[in-house]
């Protein structure tokens, strides 16, 4: 997923690259299972938004670990060439960095 700043419909820049899988199922359609199970987790990265003041010395980790997760099971990492193509396909060719 690549959000991208326009003017007038023409790319102006890349605001944000996003890498992850798409799961599908074995007619071809988004495995709904996964899909939930990926939202699920994606929902355990954003910490707590109150924290009990009883207990400073713990340290909630579940958001950490959650992302943790989250990147080695949805999440991968174009190559240099990859990256180029995309940016090609974005801008055109000649004005891929």
């Amino acid at each position: 997923m690549i959000f991208l700043e326009v003017e007038k419909r023409r790319p102006l820049s890349i605001i944000r690259t996003d890498y992850y899988y798409l799961p599908f199922d074995n007619q071809g359609r988004i495995n709904s299972t996964e899909q939930e199970k990926q939202l699920r987790l994606s929902s355990e990265i954003v910490p707590p938004i109150f924290e009990e003041q009883s207990s400073k010395k713990v340290l909630d980790a579940q958001s950490r670990f959650a992302k943790k997760r989250y990147k080695h099971e949805f999440q991968w990492t174009p190559n240099p060439e990859i990256e180029t193509s995309i940016m090609t396909a974005i801008f055109g060719k000649n004005m891929a960095p």
